[in-house]
C-alpha cells in the first residue's frame, strides 16, 4: 500500500471492492451526451460520500465507498428513484437533484454537497504514435498525494465518463489519472484486447499522470478492473519502481 496517512480503511474497501466498477460499467456511458449537473461526488454532514455518474439512456449510477450501487429512474414529480445494483428491483434508495445546480443534492432525505477538484484534461501518446485523452484529478491541496492511474477492462466506451473513481479517490486525498482506452472516447487508435499494447499504454498514461502532477507526486500505482487487472501487472513488471498495482475482478454472482 501507500504507506500514507490519506488511504483509509474506507478506501481500501472500495480499491478491493472495484468490481463495480471494471468491465460492468461497459455501455453505462453516453459521450455524446451534454454535461448532466448531477454528476459528481457529493459529501454528507457525516463525512459519508455518494458518487452519481452517468449510466445507460437518462439514468444515473450511485455509488458509496462500501461497494453499494443502485441505478436511478427519474419520476413525474421530479423525484429518482433507485434500482438495486445491476438488477430491476427497487431498493428503496431516493435521490433529488432540483438544486444540483448549485452543488447539492439530496440523496435519502439527507442533503450532500459536491465536493470541488483540480481538473486537467490532457492528450499523450500512446504505444505507437496513437493519440490517448487523459485526465488528472486532485483533492483540492497544496499537499503532494499518492496517484493511482486507472487501467480499465474491456468496455469499448469512454473511461472519463464512466469511471466513478476518478472522483471517490481525490474525495479521499489521492489522486487519480484516468483514460480512454485506444479506440475508445477521445483516443485514437484502434480497439484492441493485445495485452502487451495495452500494458505499454498503460506505462506512457503513468508517465503523463506523473509529469502534469508535478511535485504533488507522492507516490504513483496502478488499478485496474477487470481487464485492466491483467494489463496493470504488465505494466507494473516494465516499471518496477512504481508503488502499487491493485486488481480485481467479477464478482460472484
Amino acid at each position: 500500500m501507500f504507506g500514507i496517512h490519506s488511504m483509509s480503511r474506507r478506501l481500501i474497501v472500495w480499491a478491493l471492492s472495484a468490481v463495480c466498477i471494471g468491465a460492468v460499467i461497459a455501455g453505462e456511458s453516453k459521450s455524446a451526451r451534454s454535461v448532466d449537473c448531477q454528476i459528481g461526488t457529493y459529501r454528507f454532514l457525516d463525512g459519508s460520500i455518494v458518487d452519481i455518474a452517468r449510466s445507460e439512456d437518462d439514468t444515473f449510477r450511485w455509488r458509496k465507498f462500501d461497494g453499494t450501487t443502485g441505478v436511478l429512474h427519474k419520476k413525474d414529480d421530479d423525484s429518482w428513484t433507485s434500482t438495486l445494483g445491476w438488477i430491476d428491483h427497487p431498493d428503496g434508495h431516493t435521490a433529488f437533484f432540483t438544486h444540483c445546480a448549485t452543488g447539492q443534492i439530496e440523496f435519502d432525505g439527507k442533503k450532500a454537497n459536491r465536493i470541488p477538484f483540480d481538473t486537467t484534461d490532457t492528450i499523450f501518446e500512446g504505444h505507437g504514435g496513437i493519440k490517448l485523452a487523459g485526465r488528472l484529478v486532485l483533492p483540492k491541496t497544496n499537499d503532494p498525494v499518492p496517484i493511482v492511474v486507472l487501467v480499465h477492462g474491456a468496455e469499448r466506451e469512454s473511461a472519463r465518463d464512466s469511471y466513478a473513481l476518478q472522483r471517490l479517490l481525490p474525495a479521499e486525498n489521492v489522486g487519480a489519472f484516468v483514460y480512454d482506452k485506444r479506440g475508445t472516447g477521445g483516443s485514437t487508435g484502434k480497439y484492441t484486447q493485445d495485452f502487451d499494447t495495452l500494458a505499454a499504454d498503460a506505462v506512457a498514461a503513468m508517465r503523463e499522470a506523473k509529469r502534469i502532477t508535478g511535485t504533488r507526486c507522492a507516490r504513483i500505482g496502478y488499478q485496474g478492473g477487470s481487464q485492466g487487472g491483467w494489463v496493470a501487472p504488465i505494466a507494473q513488471h516494465a516499471r518496477p519502481s512504481i508503488s502499487l498495482s491493485s486488481v480485481s475482478g467479477w464478482p460472484f454472482r
